[in-house]
């Protein structure tokens, strides 16, 4: 039983680390898209100011839950390796 909740945790951390990095390496692709919706949605014109504060702020939110799902991933890794290591 501890194996299978040990193992099942590493693939969730690991899971999370790994789309915590996605994010962080495609928020510039995300937030272009969200941009490119709110022309459209716009009827095709928009103020540039405009397009660029949805651009910039879609961007950055997602690298920062990129950020904070990466960390976390990460320093539970750091934390159960410890854990092993302390058991061998």
């Amino acid at each position: 039983m501890k194996n299978n909740v040990e193992k099942a945790a590493l693939i969730l951390l690991v899971s999370l680390t790994v789309v915590g990095f996605v994010l962080i390496f495609t928020s510039g692709q995300i937030g272009e898209m969200f941009g490119n919706i709110a022309l459209d949605q716009n009827g095709g014109g928009m103020a540039t100011i405009d397009y660029e504060r949805v651009y910039a702020t879609t961007t950055t939110n997602v690298r920062t839950v990129g950020s904070i799902l990466a960390l976390v991933g990460g320093f539970g890794l750091l934390l159960s390796g410890y854990t092993y290591y302390q058991r061998l």
